[in-house]
This record gives structure tokens, sequence and C-alpha cells, in this order.
């Protein structure tokens, strides 16, 4: 079994042992040279060498995303809301009954 190698998707430096707690891997290919190829059907006695053509060397990776701060933040849970509770209850309802005397409702 071959190991894909992991780099870093910012520098594109290779990297050992990505912190998965810090941010994630997803796959993905890194261009790492170009060859010289000769075409198929163009090896004749006048040109013995053949066409030939340059092709890119891509080899299968993978890539590490380190989360951002705003990553990181999207994935803490909610806060809880603060023990005030009950005040803010009623002061809403304050407001309600006074946005009914102005509307006339009550």
């Amino acid at each position: 079994m071959k190991i894909m190698k992991t780099y870093d998707e910012k520098t594109g430096l290779e990297i050992e042992n990505p912190d998965l707690e810090a941010g994630y891997v997803y796959p993905g290919r890194k261009k790492i040279g170009t060859e010289e190829r000769v075409l198929e059907g163009t090896v004749t006695e006048r040109r013995p060498e053949g066409l030939r053509q340059l092709v890119d060397v891509w080899e299968d990776c993978q890539y590490y995303h380190e989360y951002t701060e705003d990553e990181l933040a999207a994935m803490q849970p909610p806060e809880e809301p603060s023990g005030d509770t009950e005040a803010r209850l009623a002061a809403l309802e304050d407001e309600l009954a006074a946005a009914k005397i102005l509307l006339g409702v009550e």
C-alpha cells in the first residue's frame, strides 16, 4: 500500500504528521514535474526519435487545511443565555405592554 504525502494547502510544504484537531486533510493532486514522451506511431525510418510531447506528471496526495479562527468559533456550541433570563423576560413583557398601549390594542 502506497502512503500518500500530505502537503500544507497554503505553503505547499510536505507535512509528516498533520494535527487533525487543528485542521483536516482532503484529497488532491500535485504537479511534480513534466516528462517528455514519444507520441505513439511517430517513430519512422526518417525520424527515428519520433515526435515528442511534454506531459505533466501528477501525484495523488492530501492537502492539510488548518482551521481559521472563524471556523473554530463556528464549531463551538452556542453559549447558554446568562442567568438574568427572568429579568430579560420581564423587560420584554413591559415592552410588549407599552407597544399594545401605543397601538391601542389594550
